[in-house]
């Protein structure tokens, strides 16, 4: 019983002690004022008044029945406190605590009240990968309808897994709670807070530019919930992502999650959990650049996010939630950061910690109209900048981390572009200049023009593999970088298979990109839970990551995937540092090895190039299957403890 509970009915019966104290004390002054009456009058008064008392107790407990029915009823209708969630997953982001709050109810929540069910429940339970879209039409499943769910992963990953749930005769409302994920030898178990479960929401697109296999309801957004609606003969998944400490023993777990319907009728759902004896690095091999518009952030909390202005004069903690986000997903936002503004190296060093592998600094460059001055008084100006900034950059150790967006898709051989870049160096030498082409340049036509640019970001469309290499042995660092949908390139829109997002990183590996750039994650002109072709009115989620929130950002299952294809890039990262362990020490019988490099190459049935790669999940999961597996043979015939992944390039 709560606290509450109990000063209720603590109030009750002092109220009844004291009307029923009147009732005696009316009895008393009665008989003083008439005492020419019977006691047998003033015992009938007295009995009246108390029948009076009770039927109003009565009547008063009756209309609380009334009310709390009423309330009970809302809760799981929509008209009361705890609001229903939209039928197709459309409309506004969560507002409630019910929805946002942790995803496992804190100790101490009341478990639902069991009712004698009347019959079995009509909703189902199956299952898919983290790598499948699942659409609301039921025919158009094709996981599992088991109840037993393996996952598998490694220290410091996080994996997801769709519990779906199908809808029978009438709508459900279900309620998810998560047990303990336990070895299975009893030894140690997975910390609460590291458990999630979300609501695989929908959100309807427009006919895009590009083939598709669907335009309607495609499910993307990902908010907080426990509670989750499942509509008559629909489907509603739910997004199970679990993470692994990089303290807790390699080995087998299992818990089980409990699903429980308004009317008492409940099943369950085990979650076989194998975390591999390895751990991957907090800051992670594969570079990355995504930018953030601290405008559309703040346009949108203004104008169509629901309760919104709670974060007026607070944009910069808002901020810092997405930025935390974005890299709890590996990715490294832009930042163009002022090294000399106050609070600069607090902030960066933390963020070092946490997984940023690369920001860039100063404000010019790097957007649609680049902004580089013109007048030349002002350009010196802003090279002086560039060149205080370097000096305090040095002076913290982080030349190597930072880097100018010097330029973004001009055309090749533009003159302006190498006259910038070529400031920059005289400003100072050791500042890193990033340049993205949409139109590839030629290394032997392009190569005096490119001289000053440090890092080349190669559109995925013209990423030319030979002409890779000729710029690596040019002296420069070579990235890679999707943007609108080129079909048939994979892409980050939100109508293409979710593989598509998780291949980027296995294609930035097999063909030699050391980094991965993507022009924003929060470019919201409309509500994108509404509208989500806000860049394009043909291009759905391009341009956007996140769903804007009042209580922060709520994340995609394409950048779910994305965060996925960074932590298979660390597992290749892993094994190509075994293979070269092993080959340096020897001993490691040539068959394993060879193996072992075959895996690393990456498999030609999962990337053929960049134009061809699997749409069959399984071939993809099958892959990092047995390269975890290669892991761990490899280090068990090395002497070495349970590694990380070693920092330094692959041979790929």
């Amino acid at each position: 019983m709560t606290k509450l509970e109990l000063l209720k009915i603590g109030l009750f019966l002092l109220c009844n002690a004291a009307a029923f104290g009147a009732i005696l004390l009316r009895g008393w002054w009665m008989t003083h004022r008439h005492p020419d009456w019977p006691l047998s009058r003033v015992a009938s008064s007295s009995a009246l008044s108390l029948l009076l008392l009770v039927a109003g107790e009565g009547a008063a407990y009756g209309v609380y029945r009334h009310v709390n029915a009423q309330r009970r009823a809302a809760m799981f209708t929509g008209g009361g406190g705890i609001k229903q969630l939209a039928p197709h997953g459309l409309g506004h982001p969560p507002q409630d605590a019910s929805q946002t709050a942790s995803a496992i109810p804190p100790a101490g929540t009341p478990a639902p009240v069991a009712v004698a069910p009347t019959a079995e429940a009509s909703w189902t339970v199956g299952w898919e990968s983290g790598l499948t879209k699942v659409f609301r039409d039921p025919k158009k499943f094709h996981g599992q309808r088991t109840a037993t769910i393996p996952i598998a992963l490694a220290g410091n990953e996080y994996e997801s897994v769709q519990i779906v749930l199908f809808g029978g005769e009438a709508p459900a409302h279900i309620t998810v709670t998560m047990g303990a994920l336990t070895r299975t030898d009893g030894t140690s178990t997975f910390p609460a807070d590291v458990v999630e479960i979300r609501r695989v929401g929908y959100v309807k697109t427009a006919k895009p530019d590009y083939p598709v296999s669907f335009v309607g309801e495609w499910p993307d957004p990902l908010p907080m919930a426990h509670e989750v609606d499942v509509p008559a003969h629909s489907v509603q998944p739910l997004w199970i992502t679990i993470g692994a400490p990089d303290w807790l023993p390699a080995g087998r777990y299992a818990g089980t999650i409990t699903l429980t319907d308004a009317e008492g009728h409940t099943k369950e759902a085990t979650l076989q959990v194998r975390l591999w004896n390895f751990v991957l690095p907090h800051a992670s091999h594969l570079k990355t650049a995504f930018g953030f518009y601290r405008n559309r952030l703040t346009e949108a909390y203004s104008h169509f996010v629901p309760s919104g202005v709670i974060w007026t004069g607070q944009t910069a903690e808002l901020e810092r939630l997405y930025m935390l986000d974005m890299l709890k997903h590996r990715l490294s936002p832009i930042l163009d950061a002022d090294p000399d503004r106050e609070g600069f190296l607090p902030a960066i060093d933390y963020y070092l910690q946490i997984g940023l592998n690369a920001f860039g600094i100063g404000t010019h460059g790097g957007n649609f109209d680049n902004e580089w001055p013109t007048d030349p008084q002002e350009m010196k100006r802003v090279m002086n900048w560039y060149r205080e900034s370097a000096k305090t950059l040095e002076e913290q150790r982080l030349l190597e981390t930072a880097y100018v967006y010097a330029y973004d898709e001009p055309k090749p051989g533009d003159p302006r572009v190498a006259e910038v870049m070529a400031a920059l160096h005289h400003a100072d030498p050791r500042l890193r200049t990033l340049l993205v082409m949409h139109e590839p340049p030629d290394p032997l036509v392009d190569g005096a023009w490119l001289k000053d640019a440090n890092i080349l970001c190669l559109r995925i469309s013209g990423f030319d593999p030979a002409h890779v290499e000729q710029f690596k042995r040019m002296g420069h660092e070579v990235w890679m970088y999707v943007s609108s949908p080129t079909d048939p390139y994979p892409g980050l829109v939100i109508d293409y298979p979710a593989i598509s997002a998780r291949i980027l990183p296995w294609m930035s590996w097999k063909y030699g990109a050391s980094g991965l750039l993507y022009w924003c994650v929060d470019y919201w002109k409309t509500n994108p839970w509404v509208d989500p072709a806000g860049y394009q009115p043909d291009q759905n989620g391009n341009g956007s990551l996140y769903y804007p929130s009042a209580q922060g950002p709520v994340p995609s299952i394409r950048i779910e995937a994305l965060r996925d294809g960074m932590e298979d890039y660390e597992y290749l990262s892993l094994l190509d540092a075994l293979i070269q362990s092993a080959e340096a020490h020897g001993g490691v019988d040539t068959a394993i090895l060879e193996r072992a490099r075959n895996l690393v190459v990456v498999d030609p049935a999962l990337v053929t190039s960049l134009r061809s790669y699997a749409q069959d999940a399984d071939v993809l999961l099958t892959n990092r299957t047995a390269i975890a597996e290669m892991i761990e043979q490899l280090q068990a015939l090395l002497p070495a403890e349970r590694p990380h992944a070693i920092p330094q390039g692959g041979t790929h």
